[in-house]
């Protein structure tokens, strides 16, 4: 990746959701959500017409359904919540179904209740888009419920990886980590 430009990676299928959300506050849910669906598919003439401004996809349908307050366009970012937020720009990262999303911390800042709605609606979106995610996470809640193969940094060097149970049963982790969860 080293080199390209972020729109060159984005066209390579590759979306990024950061730990602190990287949202416009003063434009309303409304319109993050089109600016998410124009970023791979809005030509010059499609910006003229006013249809462009109502797009839909089966991506969008789906997080409607799971995160409900994105209904609510006319709100701005502003005004929702952290963990709204959260769910808001990671709604706008997969927006356009890449074949990876890397995800940063995607429950940082998030209660437990809002915590289980991410996770679930992390892993509705791979299984039913076939999405795959590198996921960076400390709660180890997050990392159970997602994960299939388990990397863990210590001091930015590689200590362990493997299965879940694999990592649990592992001394070197359970020396360095307590495996903390919300």
């Amino acid at each position: 990746m080293t080199g390209r430009l972020p729109h060159q990676v984005a066209r390579l299928g590759i979306a990024r959701k950061l730990q602190v959300p990287m949202i416009f506050h003063d434009l309303s849910v409304a319109d993050h959500l089109n600016i998410a669906i124009w970023a791979q598919n809005l030509s010059a003439r499609d910006a003229l017409r006013p249809s462009s401004f109502r797009r839909r996809n089966p991506v969008m349908d789906e997080l409607l359904t799971l995160f409900p307050f994105l209904r609510d366009e006319q709100k701005t970012a502003g005004e929702l919540s952290l963990g709204h937020r959260q769910m808001l720009e990671f709604a706008m990262s997969i927006m356009n179904k890449p074949t990876l999303v890397l995800l940063d911390e995607p429950c940082a800042g998030l209660s437990k209740l809002e915590t289980t709605d991410m996770t679930g609606a992390i892993a509705r979106m791979r299984e039913k888009f076939g999405i795959s995610a590198l996921i960076v996470e400390h709660d180890f809640s997050v990392v159970e419920t997602l994960s299939d193969h388990i990397y863990v940094l210590h001091q930015g060097e590689l200590l362990a990886e493997g299965t879940l149970d694999q990592i649990r049963a592992n001394t070197e982790v359970q020396a360095v980590y307590a495996g903390g969860s919300k």
